[in-house]
């Protein structure tokens, strides 16, 4: 009667479970790029609508203000000065960051707030006026707590006729 029993057997081996932890193991590694990946792809894609949103601010700013102007003079690499019968503005690039400079007198002064973000670090600020064109081109780096992106911004802006 005792060799009729079968034995039931309960449980996994100890093969099966170290073929178990390591199919866990390898789908974890995947899964855990996968999120790295999305995550620094996120962090780029914030990085660029970022700084796009503030210069689309600054050229939005800077156009109204050619539009409206008088005249429009560069006097050095660094620096643009946009007159009208009543007031002045300036932008100025300090070597990291664009300021302006606002003046209701015909004369424009040298007391600056910053334009752009903390985070944008301008490399290159080079306003040139084309004929009736003012061309910019800005380089930077944009940083955060992922990490830095280049970045490169042209336009032109003419007054209006």
């Amino acid at each position: 009667m005792l060799q009729n029993i079968k034995k039931i057997k309960l449980g996994f081996t100890l093969i099966e479970l170290l073929v178990g932890i390591a199919i866990i193991g390898v789908l974890s590694v995947v899964a855990l790029r996968m999120i790295f990946n999305i995550v620094n792809y996120r962090s780029k894609q914030f990085a660029i609508e970022d700084t796009s949103d503030s210069f689309r601010s600054f050229i939005s700013e800077f156009s109204y203000e050619v539009r409206s102007s008088g005249s429009v003079t560069i006097p050095s690499t660094d620096y643009i000065e946009i007159s009208r019968m009543d007031s002045c503005t300036s932008y100025h690039y300090n070597g990291v960051t664009i300021e302006r400079s606002d003046s209701d007198s015909g004369v424009c002064n040298t007391s600056y707030a910053q334009v752009l973000q903390n985070n944008i670090k301008i490399t290159e600020f080079t306003p040139v006026i084309d004929g009736d064109f003012i061309n910019i081109s800005i380089k930077g780096v944009y940083s955060d707590s992922i990490g830095s992106r280049d970045f490169t911004y042209k336009t032109s802006v003419t007054k209006r006729i």
